[in-house]
């Protein structure tokens, strides 16, 4: 199964990295070092870059996201440890993000797919942002 993942991730980031790239150009930013991949042969998948606290007020702001209440579903999900990126990928500190924006809706791409959620984590501390996002069926 291990050797599916690979195949899967290796295979869906490029298409991954390009949606993120799209998405991040079209409210400003376009990190230099995008690391984006797959959870396993899931929908789910994760992308991380620097960022500074005004670009990431940036995206919220762009991508109309909302401020996650840290018991709500898009902190659970922001913080489900078994999809999560490689350590040092996604920001956390002792393995709690310091701040969570999502949303719960289908977030259309250019390439004509589309995510079914987005949530964006952020680290003030090391300058790290990420998203969580799936891929929408159909």
């Amino acid at each position: 199964m291990a050797a599916c993942d690979r195949i899967w991730n290796d295979a869906n980031r490029t298409p991954l990295e390009r949606d993120v790239r799209s998405l991040l150009k079209s409210c400003g930013p376009d990190p230099a070092r995008l690391t984006c991949g797959m959870a396993g042969t899931t929908r789910e998948a994760w992308a991380s870059f620097n960022a500074n606290p005004a670009q990431v007020q940036v995206l919220v702001k762009c991508l109309g996201l909302q401020v996650a209440d840290p018991d709500s579903d898009l902190w659970r999900v922001a913080s489900y440890k078994e999809s999560q990126a490689p350590a040092g990928d996604l920001p956390s500190v002792a393995g709690q993000f310091t701040e969570v924006w999502g949303m719960n809706q289908r977030v259309p791409l250019k390439s004509g797919s589309a995510f079914s959620y987005l949530i964006l984590i952020f680290d003030a501390t090391t300058g790290r942002a990420g998203f969580r996002m799936a891929y929408a069926y159909g």
